[in-house]
């Protein structure tokens, strides 16, 4: 980074602001700290920086003697800092009411007589910094210098700063999956132990009685193992599918949705299934892990139907906002739309183990795995109608 035309003085006031920059982890101080630091090494009577939201300028934060924009939106062509914003040059204006270019409006009810506007960043950038006079005023190239200088720390630290707020996120959705899982661990994972040992007390006090007993209780043991071994495997199903690298190839959707559906339906033959599917465009992802989606909430489908003489499950998609919504819908018992929250957590199951067997963490392996590929997950159910589960990948 080359600090342009900076004394000692300023250079120094930089490396502070360069520091403090680099260790917020506040966004809301980010921008004040921006702020301030331009009004100070400009000695303005205001600044404010301003980020870019799609076609809008965003005034975040200013640092003023009155109150000019601070939380206001403007469109990209209808002020002076979105042609900042979009051409990645400087606006330097020593007298707003003789520049044709600036809307004289967005002034009259400001003390703003003089501007210099610096972009964050190279064209079609992310931000801005702004500061302003109350007199008119030519901005010396040096002082220009300086803003330019300040910009490059700006834009350095933002990067940083959104690379340290996506770790905090991955940091705080790892300690709650893992407070929900100590918590499943501690709850679900003891219940079958404790039937068990219940069972065990049963089979001691039964040996005098008849056989019949002893077989039930013995058969009752042996479920109770089983489904603590699906609960281990479900885990480690989970835990390795949130450890995987992804390895993303070009996937033809419908041949693996025909490939996964053939293979469930195999062992339902007894049962009157009916899977439409539509004509899935083709993603990139990562093979085995987009298999393992599928499977899921196609198994789910089959299994939830299994109370209905006829089965109806349809496999589509849509586009919208720029992702492909891949859907699984059937018409089995649904679940209850307020427990929606809970649907794709580890070891929380909308049913009984009665009603219908599982280990209660294929749909949070299924949010794991899209979540990992920048997706998204959703179900929307009627109780006693169906439900529906939607997931999305970039298109």
């Amino acid at each position: 980074m080359e600090l342009r035309g900076t004394t000692v003085h300023h250079c120094k006031e930089l490396i502070a602001i360069a520091k403090q920059l680099s260790v917020t982890s506040d966004i809301s101080e980010f921008i004040l700290i921006v702020s301030a630091a331009a009004r100070k090494i400009s000695a303005a009577d205001g600044s404010d920086f301003i980020i870019r939201e799609d076609e809008d300028c965003f005034y975040a934060g200013e640092n003023c003697e009155q109150t000019m924009f601070e939380g206001k939106r403007f469109r990209l062509s209808d002020c002076i800092a979105g042609r900042v914003l979009q051409q990645g040059k400087p606006a330097i204006v020593a007298d707003v009411l003789a520049d044709q270019d600036v809307l004289l409006d967005s002034y009259k009810e400001t003390f703003v007589r003089s501007l210099c506007i610096v972009p964050v960043g190279d064209k079609n950038c992310a931000a801005a910094i702004g500061v302003y006079r109350k007199k008119i005023y030519s901005f010396s190239e040096e002082e220009i210098a300086q803003l330019r200088t300040l910009a490059e720390i700006v834009d350095f630290s933002f990067a940083n700063f959104k690379i340290r707020s996506s770790q905090r996120r991955e940091i705080v959705e790892a300690e709650r999956k893992i407070n929900a899982y100590s918590y499943s661990v501690s709850h679900d994972l003891r219940a079958p132990l404790r039937a068990v040992s219940g069972y065990v007390t049963m089979l001691r006090e039964s040996q005098n009685q008849n056989g019949d007993n002893e077989t039930r209780i013995k058969d009752r043991i042996l479920a109770n193992t089983v489904h603590m071994a699906d609960l281990l495997e479900a885990l480690r199903l989970y835990f390795v599918s949130g450890q995987k690298v992804l390895k993303k190839v070009q996937i033809p959707m419908s041949v693996m949705v025909r490939q996964i559906t053939d293979e469930l339906l195999a062992s339902e033959k007894h049962r009157n299934i009916h899977i439409k599917i539509g004509d899935l465009p083709d993603v990139v992802a990562d093979d085995l892990l987009l298999r393992q989606v599928w499977f899921n909430l196609v198994a789910n489908a089959i299994k939830y139907t299994e109370k209905k003489s006829e089965a109806s499950i349809e496999i589509d998609f849509m586009k919208k906002s720029g992702e492909i919504i891949f859907f699984v819908r059937d018409n089995g018992v649904g679940f209850d739309m307020r427990y929606h929250d809970k649907l794709f957590q580890v070891l929380q199951r909308m049913h009984s183990q009665r009603e219908f067997k599982g280990a209660g963490v294929g749909l949070a392996i299924v949010e794991q795995i899209i979540s990992k590929h920048g997706g998204k997950v959703l179900a929307e159910s009627i109780q006693g109608e169906g439900a529906t589960f939607y997931f999305s990948l970039p298109a």
